[in-house]
């Protein structure tokens, strides 16, 4: 019987990631936006400003999810989503906007780590921990394959009503959530647990710790500077994207399929991420960088054939996570969660800076002109980092 139990919980939880199909609005979502009065400056800003609400909120959610369980921070995240996507819909202005990219950046620090957390101790009370890698990707791969097949009827159904994407993501969601409410709440320590103060002022001490082992490693400290260049061009490249596309004339219907191909790109290269693995992966990521340098620069033109090269970034994305976290990895000697957590917070300190101004060149000069900078930072950045590439270790020649 109480196997049984496990085995429905387990299904539960299965039904609500599956159902969490939260992407399916991504093709329409910057047209949706500028076609309710946004301009670019006010997107960017906004991009920004999800990104500062998930460094503020970071620790707190993570004290929620460990103090009241994994199911509450599930449930509390999916309810902001929902609230976001409704604020979409019923308040399209900017300041509609901007309380409901605040909701998405609770909702993705409220998600971070707890979803993932749960199923490990779902499979671990079964004693099936070493099952965790095979049932997780089963479950992203089918939230996969319904994502793209949505994806491919978002631009007709924008078409239908502008708001018709954002009501069928709404439906698979509050199935989601009904779901999630009838998983058992699991806690990783159900003992013993810290206080919030507790939880700081620990949090603190290892962010010291992590600083030091930065700061005394230059091979750890130039990942994170890559890190940081990297993810910063990508987000703003991929920004762009329906911009690009109304740049081309690309009518909406067809946006949806070309996010389709997108995603499809960003699997298979995932799949074959460790195939780029070299002997010298800093000259490997430097290559990557510089592939992604040049995509902005082939995008200044408007031949409809070069829109191929969109899948560049997509390319890099399923590859780049995988190779860079192994590569650090080697290199971090302690505080190895706090270090991952250092690189992620100066990742996400680019954006909020980069990312407004970013839009604002757009506004007062063009799409073209903000492409222009977004490739003068990958140069900067390049030639920084080349500069700054700890060397390898010379062989000695015998004899």
């Amino acid at each position: 019987m109480e196997m049984s139990m496990k085995s429905r919980n387990r299904t539960l939880y299965i039904w609500s990631k599956i159902f969490f199909l939260s992407m399916i609005i991504d093709p329409i979502f910057i047209l949706y936006a500028c076609e309710s009065g946004l301009n670019a400056t006010q997107l960017f800003t906004l991009s920004s400003v999800q990104t500062l609400t998930i460094v503020l909120l970071e620790i707190p959610t993570g004290v929620i999810a460990d103090l009241y369980g994994c199911k509450t921070s599930i449930i509390l995240g999916s309810l902001a989503f929902i609230l976001a996507n409704i604020i979409y819909v019923t308040q399209p202005g900017f300041w509609g906007f901007l309380i409901a990219e605040i909701l998405s950046g609770l909702y993705k620090v409220l998600f971070s780590g707890s979803d993932e957390t749960y199923l490990y101790l779902e499979l671990r009370r079964c004693n099936k921990e070493n099952e965790y890698a095979k049932i997780s990707g089963r479950i992203d791969s089918i939230n996969f394959a319904l994502t793209g097949a949505l994806s491919i009827l978002t631009g007709y159904m924008y078409l239908l009503d502008r708001r018709l994407p954002f009501l069928v993501c709404l439906i698979f969601t509050t199935i989601s959530l009904f779901c999630s409410f009838n998983l058992e709440n699991l806690k990783e320590n159900a003992h013993g647990q810290k206080s919030v103060g507790q939880t700081y002022s620990a949090y603190l001490q290892v962010i010291k710790n992590g600083t030091k082992s930065i700061l005394t490693q230059k091979k750890l400290a130039w990942f994170i500077m890559y890190s940081s260049a990297l993810s910063f061009l990508l987000v703003a490249i991929l920004s762009t994207y329906q911009l690009y596309f109304l740049k081309l004339y690309i009518p909406p219907e067809y946006f949806g399929w070309i996010y389709f191909f997108l995603y499809i790109a960003s699997s298979l290269s995932s799949q074959k991420a460790y195939a780029f693995k070299t002997k010298n992966m800093q000259k490997t990521f430097m290559l990557l960088l510089l592939l992604l340098t040049v995509t902005p620069i082939l995008m200044l033109s408007n031949i409809k054939l070069l829109i191929m090269i969109i899948i560049i970034p997509r390319i890099i994305i399923g590859v780049y996570p995988a190779l860079i976290k192994e590569y650090i990895n080697k290199e971090i000697k302690e505080s190895r969660a706090t270090i991952f957590s250092i690189r992620s917070l100066f990742m996400r300190i680019i954006q909020i800076v980069l990312l407004p101004l970013t839009g604002c060149i757009i506004d007062q000069y063009n799409l073209n002109i903000s492409y222009l900078f977004i490739a003068g930072i990958g140069i900067l950045s390049y030639v920084i980092l080349k500069r700054y590439r700890p060397s390898r270790p010379r062989r000695h020649r015998s004899g």
